[in-house]
Formats: structure tokens, C-alpha cells, sequence
């Protein structure tokens, strides 16, 4: 017998507690060379008081007056320092919070750092309403370092050696409101200034810091671009693969690995050869705790290569042959996924390209690949005729039983108009045969991304509706539960539109797609022609918010999207680019938040009975609106009963003793007598950031109160509280 369904939850508006967006203020440095790995290290304070930092790259000094900030460059004769101190107030004390050491200045203001491998990350936070209308924060800086100019913060340089680049900011509030923050520097003082128009109607507490902590992938006086970036699951580890302009005819394929927390591992190389290779292209083999390379030889008509790098022995295997150019023929546009976690025997990875004959003659094509990157099957056509230059792209990994979408615009053999044609395919061949998935008249539509999940494809593409109207629209294949068919979900969504605070007088385009599991997240490209704001993101359906990534005014493009989960952040992605920083490119990165931080669950101690022998309360899935969830009892021993309300913000007591039994909810919307209780959470946006909490009753069993309430020995259980995301 299944679980019964809560269908109607709660009012919407009922109790709204989101979790603050734990972005970080920063000052991250970086030196002209790749730094080595090492966690960041903080020493107990000495008898004055004082805490050491050593992170990978830098040295901190915290004491009560402030923070003497250290960068390591590499050749520096000696130290450059850098010191900040809260003008205003002096702490009274300093604690540690974990890798977060806690300035007090007052009762109602407080500056954190936390130490992190590449720079310690500072923010403000304001318990309450200030005394004055709006607010300044004055920050002194004693350094010898030459003050730069503001390039997405202030940016301070020891010539020939490194720069400190102090972050922009963003204000935020207990519920999500935000607005941001440009620091400023004039004399000897950073500047802070929160206007009235925020704190009048903000929900306190308040959190100044940096928008994102950002990372720098690359500064090799080279060119380096078409980036691609994936996170191998065994590990944890991520990798940024691009291209490395040598010289006009030799580029090199180059990647960097990561920890999770964005911590410089070490630099490879796929490919070191004088060829001109382009257009790498990344995926995780699954089950080989590795990833496989793909990209375009140019050089004596090698056609497409692939090559493996196994993270925990940190080892290539051999460069393998994917498809061979000859006279008149030519491979382009390579795109590789992977295999999936979902079910098992499912490790495989597919690799799609575009076949050129006699220049013209175009044909999407999709090769079987072992993890080393042999062809493990026979090569078969995708699309015969998909026009010219169609740029496939297919998901990075597979969905259950293995399959992948592929996505690729069609364009007719002039290269005029644009189209988004999809399939399905496994390693054996198309399972859903190419369709249409946008032909808007008057409109082209360009560039398509893919993801596959256990019964989803998403697909999004830059829909252009005019000369200067540039949009990223959306849709999803949703695979038959009974059988392996694929439909089309409704009409297709235009995200631009759907998205909280998206500017539609800007253009946004160039779009990028990561899953975390629960939802899909995307990024892409908004500003003016043609230079733009470069870099922002959100999250399909279920939006938390409209989040720059990049404020540049440089033109920025072919941005790539990872799910690189970890403990403290359990939704982020790593979001990487490239960008014209005149007269060459680099690769940026950054940290993007898909969902607001923080658990989603979280365990009160109301439950009672001998210790071994409590009745236990569960929950099997994370709770997100748009899916569904069980909330079940375990060790009954006597009558369930199921009790759903608003958290409790103290527990009632209900009887007492060394172990009391305590009530964790109050107004109590529905109890159910049943085992578990199957919520299934409707696709609205609305329910984001609402709490609810669960507990149970053993009716009869002993251990807790021997009457009462219920007229019967009873014992309680933990009281869950879940957020919606």
C-alpha cells in the first residue's frame, strides 16, 4: 500500500524563512605562476592574542586593530603587505568559527573572514537597524602595493610580481533582498556606503560583501579560450579544459584541476603537439574515476582525437584515434558525455561530430567510445542533412537506461537562418529521431545546450527575434515511464522572460546548462552589442534569483557550467568563460550558487524513549518544489501518528524526566495515523524558501509519557523542519 498524499501543504505566505546567500566578501590575490595545492591552515592563537593564516598563496595576520593581509608572489625579494583595518571601532574579541574568524567591533556589528586556500573572504554583518539613516563603512589600507584601478574591484599591484584585488560587493537581507555594492578607494581608505533606500526596508540581519568569490583559470601570455569544464564524482575534483593559442598554427589543449572548494591541484596537458588542435570538449568516465578529452586535430589531417586522464593515479592514457580526415573530408565540432550515475552497467561515453564532404555536404554524426577513447561500435549518422555548420552539442552524461540528448541548430547550406533540431541516441544508435524543436518564423535560433537526467532532457538556445533582440529560451524531453520514448513537454518557455529581474532591454544569449540533481541551472552572456555585462545565470524552473557572475565590460562568450558540489555548498556550479582582455583571451571562472545555500533539512531535539530503542523519524529525498518526497517512522511499536505543521520556535514540553518528550510544532495543520506520509510539492515558485516541520507519535509504546495528552503511554520523535527549494 503506498503512503498517502498531502496535496494542499500550506498557505502560501504561511511561513517564509529562505536561507541568506552566504557569498563572501574577498580579497583573493593570485601570482603569475599556478600556485601549489595546500589547504588553508589557521594556528591557534599565541599569548597576544594573535591568529596566522597560511593558505596557498598568501599569509594573514589577525589581531583586534585589523587584518595584515600577505600575498606570496613568486620572486618577490620580500613580503608586500596589505593592512585593513575597521576604521570606526577596534574588535573586542576575536573567535573562530571553523576555517571564519570573527572580528567583534560592537554588539551589532561584526567582520568575518574565513580562510580559504586561494584569499580570506571578509563581509560585514549587521544585526539591527543602524542609529543613522544609511551606512559607511571606512576600511583603512596601510600597504606599499600601487592602487591599479577598479577591474571588478580594486585591484592593487606589486609590479612584475602580482596584484590583491579587493571584490565588488552586494548588500543583502535576512529574506533575499539585495543590491550591489561598488567599493571605492580614496587616500588611504576603503569605502563601503549602504544607502538609506536598502536598510529603510530591509529584514535584518544585513550581510555586506563581494557578489562571488571569483578565480582566474588562466594568465599564460597566450590566448586562451573555447573552454569546457566537467567534475569527476569519485573524487569530487573539477577540470577546466581549453585551448592555447601558441601561435597561429599550434594550439595546445590544456586543462586545470581543482579541488571542489576552487583550490589550484596541478596543470596538464592533452595535447603538447605542433598541431593546430581546437574545440576541446570534456566529460567524467564513469567507473574509471577519470575524464575524456576530445577535440579537432588540424595537423596532417588527424580528424578527431580523444584522451583520457585517470585523476587518482594522475596519469594520461594513449592519444586515440576517433575519426580520420582525408582528401575533401573534414571532422569539426567534437562534443563527448559521459556515463551516468543513475542504475548500473550504465558507463559509456558517446562522442558527436560534424562530418564536412567537399565543403558542403554536412552530416551529424555520433561514435560509441571506451574510456580510453577508442571507438568501442560502429559509427553512426545522427542527421544526414542538418545545413551547414550545425555545432552539435550532446548532455555530458547519460540518463537511465544510458541514453544522451543531442542538440544542434540547423541553418540551410548558405549558412542564413537557424533552426533547433534534437535527438536521443545511445551507444547503439538514434532511439528519437531528429525533430524541430523551434522554428519560429522570423526568428533563428542558435547555439542549443543539452542535459540529460534520469527521465529528462533539457534543452535551452539563444532564440534571436530580431536584429537587436536576443533571448534563451527553453524546453523538456521527458522520457516515457513504461517505455523508452521521448515527447516534448509543453511549448517551449522563454527563460529570458520567465526569469525574476532579467533585463529585457539587454540582449542574453549564448547559453550554457548544469543539473544539480534537482533542478536545472543556466548561464549565459547579457549586455549591449557588442560588448556586454559578460557573464549571468539562473535556475529552471524554480529561480532564486537573477546572479551576475561578471561585471566586465570586455566581450565575453562560450561559456561551460559543472556541478561541483560540497559540504558547505551542497547546489554550486563552476561557471567558466572566456574573455577579451585586448590583445589576447583568458579563461574565467566562477562559483555560482543554483539554489540558496544551506541544508534543507534540519533535526530538533524533541524525540524521547530508551536511548537504542526511539521511535525514528526520516525524510528520502531533498525537498524541491517540482518533486516529491516521503517522510516515514521507523521502530513503531504501537500506533503511528503523523503531524504536520509550522515549526516550533521552542518546543513544548510535554512530559519530563532525564529524556522529555517534547512537541516541536505549533498550529497544527493535518496529523494522519499512518506510517509515512508521501508529499508530492507542485511545480510553483511561490513555495521556495517555505518551511515545514514533521514529527511523529508512537501511541502505546513505552519509554516516554504515560498519559497525557493522549490518554495512552506515547513517545515523540525528532521533529524534521524542511525548506522548500
Amino acid at each position: 500500500m503506498n503512503p498517502p498524499t498531502l496535496l494542499s501543504l500550506v498557505p502560501l505566505g504561511l511561513l517564509l524563512a529562505p536561507f541568506v546567500h552566504a557569498q563572501q566578501s574577498s580579497v583573493v590575490p593570485f601570482a603569475l605562476t599556478a600556485p601549489t595545492a595546500m589547504a588553508a591552515h589557521i594556528d591557534e592563537p599565541f599569548a597576544d592574542g594573535v591568529f596566522w593564516v597560511r593558505g596557498d598563496t598568501y599569509k594573514a595576520r589577525l589581531d583586534t586593530a585589523g587584518v595584515t593581509f600577505a600575498p606570496l608572489f613568486a620572486g618577490a625579494a620580500q613580503h608586500t603587505p596589505m593592512r585593513l583595518h575597521y576604521r570606526d571601532a577596534a574588535a573586542s574579541v576575536i573567535e573562530r568559527d571553523g576555517q571564519t574568524l570573527v572580528l567583534r567591533h560592537s554588539p551589532t556589528l561584526v567582520e568575518r573572514w574565513e580562510a580559504r586556500p586561494l584569499g580570506m573572504e571578509q563581509s560585514f554583518v549587521l544585526a539591527s537597524r543602524p542609529a543613522t539613516a544609511d551606512l559607511t563603512l571606512h576600511i583603512d589600507v596601510e600597504t606599499n602595493l600601487r592602487y591599479r584601478g577598479y577591474d571588478r574591484g580594486l585591484v592593487f599591484a606589486a609590479d612584475g610580481l602580482g596584484t590583491i584585488t579587493y571584490g565588488e560587493g552586494v548588500v543583502f537581507d535576512r529574506v533575499g533582498h539585495r543590491a550591489p555594492i561598488v567599493p571605492t578607494f580614496t587616500g588611504n581608505s576603503i569605502t563601503l556606503h549602504v544607502p538609506e533606500s536598502f536598510l529603510a526596508g530591509a529584514t535584518y540581519p544585513v550581510t555586506i560583501d563581494p557578489l562571488l568569490a571569483n578565480f582566474v583559470v588562466s594568465q599564460s601570455g597566450s590566448n586562451d579560450f573555447h573552454p569546457d569544464v566537467v567534475r569527476e564524482p569519485t573524487t569530487g575534483d573539477f577540470m577546466v579544459i581549453f585551448e592555447e593559442a601558441l601561435n597561429g598554427t599550434d594550439h595546445d589543449i590544456v586543462a586545470h584541476r581543482y579541488r571542489a572548494d576552487g583550490s589550484f591541484v596541478s596543470r596538464v596537458f592533452f595535447d603538447v603537439t605542433t598541431d593546430l588542435c581546437v574545440d576541446p570538449k570534456i566529460c567524467a568516465t564513469l567507473g574509471a574515476t577519470g575524464v575524456l578529452a576530445v577535440w579537432d586535430d588540424n595537423g596532417n589531417a588527424k580528424g578527431i582525437q580523444a584522451r583520457e586522464y585517470r585523476l587518482t593515479a594522475a596519469t594520461f592514457g594513449t592519444t586515440a584515434q576517433v575519426t580520420s580526415d582525408g582528401f575533401g573530408v573534414d571532422s569539426r565540432h567534437p562534443d563527448v558525455g559521459g556515463g551516468t550515475n543513475f542504475g548500473v552497467n550504465n558507463h559509456g561515453q558517446m562522442a558527436v561530430y560534424v562530418r564536412v564532404a567537399a565543403a558542403v555536404n554536412f552530416s551529424l554524426r555520433g561514435v560509441p567510445l571506451l574510456s580510453t577513447g577508442i571507438p568501442s561500435g560502429a559509427e553512426y549518422v545522427i542527421d544526414g542533412t542538418p545545413g551547414c555548420d550545425p555545432r552539435p552539442d550532446i548532455a555530458p552524461s547519460g540518463g537511465n537506461p544510458l541514453h544522451w540528448g543531442v542538440a544542434w541548430q540547423e541553418k540551410n547550406v548558405a549558412c542564413g537562418g537557424g533552426d533547433v533540431w534534437a535527438a536521443v541516441v545511445n551507444l547503439g544508435g538514434v532511439i528519437l529521431a531528429p525533430r524541430s524543436i523551434d522554428d519560429t518564423p522570423g526568428e533563428d535560433e542558435l547555439l542549443p545546450r543539452v542535459f540529460t537526467d534520469d527521465k529528462d532532457t533539457m534543452i535551452v538556445w539563444q532564440a534571436n527575434t530580431s536584429a537587436f533582440a536576443e533571448d534563451v529560451d527553453g524546453v523538456l524531453l521527458r522520457r516515457s515511464s513504461t517505455s523508452n520514448t521521448f515527447s516534448v513537454v509543453g511549448p517551449f518557455v522563454s527563460l529570458s522572460a520567465f526569469e525574476p529581474n532579467c533585463n529585457r532591454s539587454l540582449v542574453q544569449n549564448q547559453p550554457a546548462l548544469g543539473f544539480d540533481g534537482t533542478r536545472y541551472s543556466y548561464v549565459y552572456m547579457e549586455g549591449q552589442r557588442p560588448k556586454g555585462a559578460c557573464m549571468f545565470a539562473g535556475s529552471y524552473t524554480f529561480s532564486e534569483g537573477h546572479a551576475s557572475l561578471s561585471a566586465t565590460t570586455n566581450a565575453c562568450g562560450a561559456p561551460a557550467i559543472a556541478y561541483v558540489p560540497t559540504n558547505a555548498s551542497p547546489v554550486r556550479y563552476a561557471v567558466v568563460w572566456q574573455e577579451d582582455v585586448g590583445p589576447r583571451f583568458e579563461v574565467r571562472g566562477a562559483f555560482y550558487e543554483g539554489r540558496e545555500p544551506g541544508s534543507t533539512v534540519t533535526t530538533g531535539n524533541t524525540g524521547c524513549g530508551v536511548h537504542g530503542l526511539e521511535t525514528q523519524i526520516g525524510i528520502d529525498q531533498v525537498p524541491a518544489v517540482g518533486h516529491d518526497f516521503t517522510v516515514s517512522l521507523t521502530n513503531v511499536v504501537g500506533v503511528p501518528l503523523l503531524i504536520v505543521g509550522p515549526p516550533a520556535a521552542t518546543p513544548v514540553t510535554l512530559c519530563g524526566g532525564l529524556n522529555p518528550c517534547r512537541q516541536g510544532i505549533t498550529n497544527i495543520l493535518t496529523s494522519l495515523f499512518v506510517p509515512s506520509l508521501h508529499i508530492v510539492l507542485p511545480g510553483d515558485p511561490s513555495f521556495v524558501g517555505l518551511a515545514l516541520a514533521f514529527q511523529g507519535a508512537d501511541l502505546g509504546a513505552g519509554g516516554g509519557c504515560n498519559a497525557g495528552v493522549f490518554g495512552v503511554p506515547f513517545r515523540t520523535t525528532d521533529t524534521l523542519t524542511v525548506t522548500f527549494r
